[in-house]
């Protein structure tokens, strides 16, 4: 779904009714919603009843209050992300972050110390969160995982941090690098920019860009090529109703189903 802002909860606050916020800034405006093909995500409930599709509309609506009540996680989840700042500690955000970090630190864990590797813990926390609200709110790209943040964005980040916090304690004699003589040292390991080897930066940061052009582009190409064949979107029905039954032929917790019948 390509979300614009989003209610703070599917729930109103004790305090009264909730205010819709156009801009996205505190609790959003749920009804500004809307998926890829331009339709209303949040149902609102229909006050007109002479119309003449009162009774369609009211059905819909009592379906999505039905739905919403089976699967609160999803609409916490679905409302928790988009805004320009959240103002409270988010659940998806936090587990974002803490993958954000592990997949930053990938790259450069053999060649950087502790404290530098806090450093870059804290960067990609920060550019994951920054990613996903820029991808959403920005570019309108449907990642409601934040998966582009965290694996795209923040391993880009984690390979570049390679050519900055290398301290030169690992990696001697690398590619013959180091095995004689290194930035005036023998037996010195990859070096970063912030310990005198800006060409490692350089490398690091090329070398990571064109993996990150290399990977989209092809991914887009072959998706693009599937996607004229079949497309791999689902219906905006389905996306509401969930992929369990349309797409899988069963529900993954039928027990949700058993309680709600009781």
């Amino acid at each position: 779904m390509a979300r614009r802002s989003w209610p703070s909860s599917p729930v109103a606050p004790r305090g009264g009714a909730q205010t819709p916020d156009p801009a996205g800034i505190t609790t959003g405006d749920k009804t500004s919603v809307a998926d890829a093909a331009g339709n209303s995500f949040v149902v609102t409930e229909p006050t007109d009843k002479s119309a003449p599709d009162y009774a369609q509309k009211k059905k819909a609506y009592d379906e999505f209050q039905a739905q919403s009540a089976k699967e609160p996680l999803a609409v916490k989840l679905a409302d928790s992300v988009g805004h320009v700042r959240i103002k409270k500690p988010d659940i998806s955000m936090a587990c974002n972050g803490m993958l954000a970090g592990l997949v930053a630190i990938t790259a450069p864990c053999a060649f950087v110390s502790a404290g530098s590797s806090i450093v870059i813990g804290i960067l990609a926390g920060l550019l994951v969160c920054a990613g996903v609200l820029f991808n959403d709110r920005v570019l309108k790209v449907d990642d409601p995982c934040g998966a582009i943040s965290v694996h795209g964005y923040c391993g880009w980040l984690g390979a570049v941090c390679v050519g900055i916090f290398a301290d030169g304690v690992y990696g001697a004699g690398w590619n013959g690098v180091g095995a004689t003589t290194y930035l005036g040292q023998a037996g010195l390991g990859v070096t970063g920019l912030l310990h005198g080897d800006k060409s490692q930066f350089i490398c690091q940061l090329f070398g990571a860009t064109l993996c990150a052009a290399y990977a989209f582009g092809g991914t887009y190409a072959v998706f693009s090529v599937v996607n004229a064949i079949k497309p791999l979107r689902v219906t905006p029905e389905v996306e509401l109703e969930g992929l369990d039954i349309p797409q899988f032929g069963g529900l993954a917790y039928p027990e949700d189903a058993l309680a709600a019948a009781e």
